[in-house]
């Protein structure tokens, strides 16, 4: 007996530990997003003369582009149109269209937090004192991020539509956040961090002072954010927590 159980432990440790990121697919997708993403940063004088005006002009969606395509076909189809809605989002900002470009990533939110709500309610493993921690934590971060805003930017924001129009969208990140942080996955939270952190700084730049290095600092952390939202509900999809 204590030989055939000796096999069966064998057996069962000797199986590959298959993970959804070793799939050639994912690595593919994930592979050109981070090329074009590095892309961006390169100077349009370098391919201007060659590539006509649409290229460098509308470069900055091209990551989400690839992110949303494939995303139809390897991720949740709330944060597929969470995807979708940002791309929209990046092409209005490269059209200049700021109004349009928050509208954008208005509706992004908005997926994103429906997919982390279902999320939540489809993973009901966690014990309820974790769960109200995490609740907890999400709260004050996202309030927290919300006064910091109230009290530094939006007295610099032109009174009027623009002024509501920031505010809303203020709101509609912070939740996206507090829901993110409800996931207690540091994947989650790590890319709704990213993106909250990446539309401050855009905001600060926009609205109350210029900031050296605007163009890394604000798309370094946006392409990050977007990533790592993807790969995590690449996962989900995989493992079938969300379809």
């Amino acid at each position: 007996m204590g030989g055939s159980r000796n096999s069966k432990i064998t057996t069962v440790m000797s199986k590959p530990i298959t993970s959804p990121y070793h799939d050639k697919k994912f690595i593919a997708v994930i592979s050109v997003v981070l090329l074009l993403a590095a892309f961006y940063f390169i100077p349009t004088d370098c391919y201007a003369s060659f590539t006509g005006s649409f290229i460098p002009a509308h470069r900055i969606a091209f990551p989400l582009a690839v992110l949303t395509l494939c995303g139809a076909f390897m991720i949740p189809w709330q944060m597929a149109l969470a995807m979708m809605f940002s791309c929209i989002g990046d092409y209005m900002g490269s059209c200049s269209n700021f109004i349009m470009q928050m509208g954008g990533f208005a509706l992004a939110h908005i997926m994103l937090i429906s997919y982390f709500i279902r999320r939540y309610i489809a993973c009901k493993g966690a014990a309820s004192r974790r769960k109200k921690s995490f609740i907890t934590l999400g709260i004050l971060t996202a309030m927290s991020i919300a006064i910091i805003s109230i009290i530094l930017i939006v007295p610099s924001i032109p009174k009027g539509v623009l002024q509501i129009g920031c505010i809303i969208y203020m709101i509609l990140i912070c939740t996206m956040l507090a829901t993110a942080i409800f996931q207690r996955n540091g994947i989650y939270a790590c890319g709704a961090l990213f993106f909250v952190l990446s539309d401050f700084i855009l905001s600060w730049n926009k609205f109350v002072a210029p900031i050296e290095g605007q163009k890394y600092l604000i798309m370094v952390p946006y392409y990050l954010a977007q990533i790592l939202l993807w790969i995590k509900a690449y996962d989900d999809k995989s493992r079938k927590i969300l379809r």
